[in-house]
């Protein structure tokens, strides 16, 4: 296991990992969140290190608004010291939509956030015109009788 992609500028702990039948101590980022003992792999170059994921989760009128959420994506920090790729190695931040994954190194994820800024403002402008539009729903049937028999009065 390559201990390389640790930088000596992160804090680094030794941390109990089950490997296989055995208890062996690790070093682990400071910002990794994963229980070792818990989450035991059968070989020590199979240890993940992650962070605490942050997920968004967009709902939708077409189901009820709540009840699933058909669009998720999840940001967490990551690091695979036994890797054999130095990116891999090296903490880095992964997106995920649940199937595809971006790995991405600090200054892409810096990128990437500046691009959901700017995504969030289109999302914003969006939910104005739609607001502003004067489009509405149309009405059903018992609606528009209910709206007649009243004499336009909702």
């Amino acid at each position: 296991m390559q201990n390389s992609a640790i930088s000596t500028s992160m804090p680094v702990r030794l941390v109990p990992a089950s490997v296989g039948a055995s208890t062996v101590y690790v070093p682990c980022p400071g910002w990794c969140t994963v229980d070792h003992i818990v989450d035991g792999v059968n070989y020590v170059d199979d240890i993940l290190h992650s962070g605490r994921p942050a997920v968004w989760n967009v709902a939708s009128f077409e189901d009820g608004g709540m009840r699933d959420r058909p669009v998720q994506l999840s940001v967490e920090l990551g690091a695979d010291l036994a890797s054999k790729d130095p990116r891999f190695q090296a903490a880095h931040v992964t997106v995920s939509d649940g199937s595809v994954y971006a790995y991405l190194t600090p200054e892409m994820a810096d990128t990437a956030a500046d691009e959901l800024v700017a995504f969030a403002a289109r999302i914003r402008e969006a939910a104005r015109t739609a607001r502003l539009s004067g489009v509405k729903a149309a009405r059903n049937q018992a609606d528009e009788a209910l709206y007649r028999v009243r004499g336009g009065q909702s």
